[in-house]
């Protein structure tokens, strides 16, 4: 065997003995009401985008985001045109 490959197979070895930690599901019992409910906000079937449910901030931040975007892309192809275009 190759250096490589024996490294390889003791390293899997070594993953494979160490135990996964998990948290106990009693932790989670008394966990803040507050989560709770943004968890069922979230998580609601309502047809509105994940990124539009925090209300009207997520919207102005998403359109703004978007036109920036936008106006960023335009200005990029009218850079390109005009360093192509011969004046």
């Amino acid at each position: 065997m190759s250096q490589i490959t024996r490294f390889a197979v003791n390293s899997a070895r070594i993953v494979q003995q160490q135990k996964v930690l998990r948290v106990p599901f009693r932790c989670m019992a008394g966990a803040n009401p507050a989560i709770k409910s943004s968890q069922e906000k979230f998580q609601s079937d309502d047809n509105v985008p994940i990124f539009l449910k925090g209300g009207v901030l997520d919207q102005i931040l998403y359109r703004t985001t978007m036109g920036l975007c936008v106006a960023a892309i335009g200005l990029f192809i009218y850079n390109i045109r005009s360093m192509a275009v011969k004046k």
